[in-house]
């Protein structure tokens, strides 16, 4: 069970964005990081505790995160993390594969536009600080810069619609994550790979883009696959 994180809010944040939207977030996070793994069981009582809200902003948290196939409901059992099957997984990355040659189109395309170069320093500051959480052994600080640095990619694309879709997708492998980076070299190797990601954005390669996309999309299915469900 995850440690007591009461959700500190003032009047500034709660104007901005709602208890519920906090509370989903937090969860996301938690997931995202290995702190709740697929199959954990999610307490409505024990969020309503950890985070000191009512029950109302955390039944709307869990529904929202279920929208975004990070959590299952099971009947008369509760929710549940989800957990994908190797068939499952391979869908989903089916999907990745149709999305990533869109992205890589989009960035390309995006290369004279101001904010590009923020992008750029942003995937590029990232990658370092994926270096120091390989360097530390640091499996969750690693997930979620991860989460990060695809997250930025999809900004710099710039299409809401693709960002939604995309998200969702790796929504859905989040409780895959962690376990499939404890895998020898993983993080190293999926490292190695954004920065190639990187240097072929400042190339504006297209095809060069599409192929690294490719190997480093095969390579996290594989790992993926091995901590799935049969």
């Amino acid at each position: 069970m995850a440690d007591t994180d009461p959700l500190t809010l003032n009047l500034q944040t709660l104007r901005s964005t709602s208890i519920a939207s906090l509370v989903r977030g937090k969860i996301e996070e938690q997931i995202i990081s290995g702190e709740r793994q697929g199959g954990d069981h999610l307490s409505e009582q024990e969020l309503t505790r950890t985070f000191q809200v009512s029950r109302g902003p955390v039944r709307e948290a869990l529904r929202a995160l279920e929208g975004q196939g990070l959590l299952e409901q099971k009947k008369n059992k509760g929710w549940f993390v989800k957990r994908l099957s190797k068939q499952e997984v391979e869908q989903v990355f089916e999907m990745r594969d149709i999305l990533d040659k869109g992205m890589a189109r989009l960035l390309v395309s995006k290369q004279d536009e101001p904010d590009f170069v923020t992008h750029l320093f942003e995937l590029d500051d990232l990658v370092g600080k994926m270096d120091i959480a390989i360097q530390r052994d640091d499996i969750r600080s690693y997930a979620r810069l991860n989460q990060g640095f695809h997250d930025t990619l999809l900004s710099a694309a710039g299409n809401d619609h693709l960002t939604k879709t995309y998200r969702n997708l790796m929504c859905e492998l989040a409780s895959h994550v962690v376990k499939s980076l404890e895998l020898n070299d993983a993080m190293r190797n999926s490292n190695d790979e954004h920065r190639e990601i990187v240097e072929a954005l400042k190339a504006g390669n297209e095809g060069q883009l599409c192929k690294i996309f490719a190997s480093h999309r095969a390579h996290t299915r594989d790992r993926m696959s091995t901590v799935s469900d049969d």
